[in-house]
């Protein structure tokens, strides 16, 4: 059979090295020369069996089994900064590959190892792997509203063929009908990074290849590109003589499938390798084999890993857990090593940021050099990881920043390899390694539920990390006192290798792995032993024989029955065990699961009159426990007295959530998980009035077994029908009481407004006539959906809108469409540019459908009036006179998002005050600002930044400590989730506006132990918030 392959081989390539070369695309017929004289193409051939895998990949997702990243995540206004909520949730997109046209991912339900990827015709699938990309955190470009993100920075060298070594990119493929030359496989280099956006200009060589014809079983692809090829292009580049060749940032790896072809092709396993640098390697001990009671010599004990690249701009919605301890242990693992007999093993529950530190790896060198680091890696469900260094004086080295703005997936994988290169503008004498992850964020809340993908815990294994300095010669490293390290053989034991613990779901889990047998033929056991004393007896498998120098698979099932808890795991122990029982290597895991079995979520808690209730419903369920559930069954649920008052039904067979997936609307976000979705008809639910807005039922979600038992079950937040309200009058007057009450022709009015766009929920219909093409997902975007329409009263009861400053005033056409609206405007800047100020304008103001005017002020700065001289404060007071006696109304002032009193009892001539707050906690209005203008006829409104991942109930807490506060108006910048809540919101705060606004003498109350609290008397009746 080799024989025949061989000729194969020859057939093929008699054929297609002369044909094919010339279609290279990018090069120049100089370069189509060249190819032929350095390029080395070649088919093989091989049985099948072959595992591509083992043999070493820089490929993430070389056996598109993993899902662990979503394209189309759940924006939210500021959470663009390292956010964690693009994890743990399928798009049903293999990870790490762009896959576009006609394709299909067979069995994409089943665990990792039975999914089957197909290509039909016209069809890609294409993955970039950086090779030397260097970013430089002093250079911050892109990223609008993230603060920008640290550049890459291209490298040249006079020694590039030490730097850029020959490639292969093999794929173990299945054909079926395939015609000649349908298929092509290619590898480039490329002058972009992964992560980075490309060009059609960004390839600087490729070579392709087209796939056997045919239907066939089971063949291995190869295509390599070597160095020496680049370099003849390379050295054509106007600054090769004075810079050196610019070394490729990346490596792109791609299939296609041409089009008007037929058949089709399955792409079994694929992978890239190199074979590494001709240096020596000079670290010692990036094996982990030699270790003292369980933990690596020469490693530093694990401590916080805080990095994160910049800018970090409100970085605090996406990361709560810097001031949190790690839990998470790291330790030496003898039961799953790459190489030898042991690797080191990170677990990384929520919240955790570790790292380790290496001991100093000497360099010495005499002018800056390039240092390669090359480490071996397996992932479990892991959210961040970094392969960082830093000098001999503890400053960070430049390198390729694995954590990204646009987040890299690691997700789930074997072993596969990573390489980082570092530079430094200095000679360095010694460098440290330092192994680094980071956990989901672990916050397991969201605007109206939960977001239970957040608890999940993640694994790292590293080893046979090796550092090289590649363009420096044994002559250098003898020159500079630099001993390399020679590898000192390890025996090896019987371990576990393609382990994989599980789907870590609710349900029954599997744990899967290979024996690896280097002994004679012999019997052996695998072991689970929950470690936290829920279980006494162990899990053990049945006995798996595995012959000499062989590997067998072996699995066990266990179970998962409660939700998990957020910044909680679950440990345990497994354990190889021979044919007597006894422990041949163990190790120490943990598992976090799902906090709700079914992640629920309505689509509106506050309902318009006419509107369906929109369910959404993921089941956190493993794969074999889905196949036990045969409906959905949704309840509408009285909360007082527990009634059913009608119940619905969807069928949730494997079947129904296929079925769904091919139309899931566009617009619906996150994950897609074993989704369903519906709309509820609930008009046999009363209408409440719009000032009276009590929500008293409840949606119940049971998943229905086989058996027609409910087996997972999990109610959703409190819902009601809520009637809108009344129109606004037109204004006639506006002004400010004694008692801080501003009034609307005599009558209290309380703003409830809208100054910024935000990322609304998708809220129905189920039905929407456009859906996803889940096979062409456009990549994730920071503003999708952006906007939302909250200023809409029509919808969402909003009664002003609050402009934010702009060099120009707005003008009466403005104005007026917005009062069209039904809409007030509550501010009207009159900005210092635009002096002088027209004097027909200003007599416009009087009666125009606005609340309040707005001298200058610091909309979006912080410390403004503080360094103010006296002067400058006059002129500031004349100008607010000027607008108060002009027009006839309030004048009131902003302030960016972190204010005082400090600042704020510089600037009390004005009569409304509006500054911004964050999310962190209610604002200290009662000590800042209260005590300023208490008794006169001033007021204070907020203008809160609400984000769409801020708990409603957070936000009704905020509202009501910040009532009591002497807050008497609200109006958003962002805006929630689910806007309903907006309304619900006011409509709940308009049911107290009688005792709010009411100034009768109340009763005397005490609390003990004291707590903040306000007292209002209407009448017969006392408030006590």
């Amino acid at each position: 059979m080799f024989e025949i392959r061989i000729q194969n081989i020859k057939q093929v390539f008699g054929r297609l090295i002369v044909a094919k070369f010339h279609k290279v695309r990018f090069l120049t017929q100089q370069h189509q020369k060249l190819l032929s004289s350095f390029v080395l193409a070649f088919v093989a051939l091989l049985c099948g069996g072959q595992n591509l895998l083992a043999q070493g990949n820089l490929l993430r997702n070389g056996d598109f089994q993993d899902d662990w990243i979503t394209y189309i995540p759940e924006l939210k206004n500021h959470h663009w900064n390292y956010t964690t909520e693009v994890f743990n949730r399928r798009d049903y997109n293999p990870d790490a590959w762009k896959i576009t046209g006609s394709w299909e991912w067979r069995d994409a339900d089943k665990i990792r190892g039975q999914r089957k990827l197909i290509l039909n015709s016209p069809s890609k699938a294409t993955q970039t792997v950086n090779w030397i990309a260097i970013h430089n955190p002093k250079k911050l470009a892109g990223w609008p509203d993230a603060g920008g993100y640290p550049s890459v920075t291209p490298v040249h060298s006079s020694k590039p063929l030490s730097l850029v070594r020959d490639l292969t990119f093999s794929a173990k493929i299945a054909g079926k009908d395939i015609p000649k030359d349908a298929v092509s496989l290619s590898v480039s280099w490329s002058n972009v990074a992964s992560n980075e956006p490309s060009t059609a200009k960004s390839s600087i060589a490729t070579v392709k290849i087209p796939l056997p014809e045919g239907t066939y079983a089971n063949k291995t692809v190869e295509v390599k590109l070597t160095a020496a090829s680049w370099l003849e292009i390379a050295m054509k580049e106007k600054t090769f003589a004075t810079l050196g060749a610019m070394i490729p940032m990346g490596v792109v790896c791609e299939v296609e499938y041409g089009t008007g072809k037929t058949g089709s092709v399955e792409l079994l396993e694929t992978s890239l390798v190199e074979p590494g640098p001709v240096s020596p390697n000079l670290f010692k001990n990036g094996d982990f084999e030699t270790d003292n009671i369980g933990y690596p010599l020469g490693w530093s004990k694990p401590q916080r890993f805080r990095y994160f690249p910049p800018g970090i701009y409100y970085i605090f919605n996406t990361w709560h857990n810097s001031n949190s301890d790690n839990r998470g242990t790291v330790a030496v693992d003898h039961l799953a090593p790459y190489s030898g007999k042991s690797c080191l093993q990170m677990n990384v529950p929520t919240g955790d940021e570790t790292c380790v530190i290496s001991e100093p790896i000497a360099l010495n060198q005499k002018e800056p050099r390039l240092v390669e680091v090359s480490a071996w890696i397996k992932t479990h469900q892991l959210c961040m990881l970094q392969l960082d260094a830093e000098d001999e004086n503890g400053q960070r080295l430049n390198g390729f920043n694995y954590i990204h703005k646009n987040p890299l997936s690691f997700g789930n994988s074997d072993w596969r390899q990573i390489r980082q290169v570092f530079s430094s503008s200095t000679p360095l004498k010694s460098i440290r390694l330092k192994l680094c992850a980071r956990g989901m964020n672990g916050y397991t809340l969201g605007g109206t539920g939960h977001q239970p993908q957040q608890n999940a815990l993640g694994i790292v294994w590293w080893d046979d990390v090796k550092v090289f300095e590649p363009e420096s010669s044994a002559q250098d490293f003898s020159a500079r006192g630099v001993v390399p390290i020679s590898k000192t053989p390890v025996s090896i034991a019987a371990h576990l290798s393609n382990l994989d613990l599980g789907e870590q779901l609710l349900g029954i889990n599997h744990i899967t792995a290979q024996i690896k047998n280097p002994g004679p033929d012999a019997d052996f056991y695998l072991q689970m032993q929950w470690a936290d004393g829920t279980e006494a007896a162990p899990i053990i498998s049945s006995p798996i024989r595995v012959g000499k120098i062989k590997a067998a698979p072996v699995s066990i099932a266990y179970n998962l029955s409660d939700g998990g808890k957020a910044y909680h795991e679950k440990p345990f122990v497994l354990s190889l065990l021979d044919a007597k029982k006894v422990v041949i290597a163990s190790s120490s895991y943990s598992v976090s699961t799902w906090t709700v079995p079914i992640d629920l979520e309505l689509g509106s808690l506050y309902m318009q009159p006419t509107q369906k209730q929109f369910v959404r419903v993921n089941f956190g369920l493993t794969n074999s426990e889905m196949t036990r559930i045969k409906e959905l069954k949704l309840d509408v649920i009285e909360k007082v007295s527990g009634k059913v008052l009608k119940s619905f039904t969807l069928p949730a067979n494997p079947d129904a959530i296929l079925k769904q997936r091919s139309k899931i609307p566009f617009g619906v976000l996150d994950d897609l998980r074993n989704m369903l979705i519906t709309d509820l008809d609930v008009s046999f639910l009363p209408l409440q009035p719009f000032d009276n807005p009590q929500r008293n039922w409840i949606v119940r979600a049971s998943a229905i077994s086989l058996d027609g038992k409910p087996s997972w079950t999990v109610d959703s937040s409190s819902f009601c029908r809520l009637a809108h309200d009344a129109p606004q009058p037109a204004i006639e007057s506006a002004k400010i009481n004694e008692f801080g009450d501003f009034l609307i022709n005599g009558k209290p009015w309380m703003p409830w407004g809208v100054a910024y766009g935000h990322n609304p929920v998708y809220d129905g219909p189920a039905e929407s006539g456009k859906y996803y093409d889940l096979s062409n997902l456009k990549p994730w975007g920071l503003y999708d959906r952006y906007g939302g329409n909250l200023k809409s009263r029509e919808l969402w009861d909003t009664n002003c809108e609050r402009h934010v400053e702009i060099p120009k005033f707005y003008t009466q056409v403005q104005l007026e469409a917005l009062w069209k609206q039904g809409l007030y405007t509550s501010t009207a800047f009159m900005p210092p540019k635009a002096k002088p100020w027209p004097a027909d304008h200003l007599k416009y103001l009087r009666t125009a459908p606005m609340v309040a005017s707005v001298s200058p002020g610091p909309e979006e700065t912080f410390a403004y009036f503080t360094p103010m001289t006296q002067k400058q404060l006059d002129d500031v007071k004349a100008d607010v006179d000027l607008l108060r006696q002009a027009t006839g109304k309030p004048v009131m002032v902003g302030h960016g998002g972190y204010w005082n009193r400090l600042e704020l009892e510089r600037a009390t001539f004005f009569d409304v005050f509006d500054p911004e707050t964050e999310p962190w906690y209610p604002a200290p209005l009662h000590t800042d600002l209260k005590p300023l203008i208490e008794g006169q006829k001033k007021t204070i409104w907020l203008r809160p930044q609400m984000y769409e991942s801020v708990p409603y109930e957070r936000w009704r807490y905020h509202v009501y400590v910040e009532l009591m506060r002497g807050a008497r108006g609200w109006q958003v910048a962002h805006g929630p989730g689910d806007p309903s809540v907006f309304r619900g919101l006011q409509a709940e705060v308009r049911h107290l506006h009688p005792f709010i606004y009411s100034h009768e003498k109340t009763p005397a109350i005490s609390i003990s132990p004291r707590l903040e609290n306000m007292v209002r008397q209407k009448g017969d009746k006392t408030l006590l918030i």
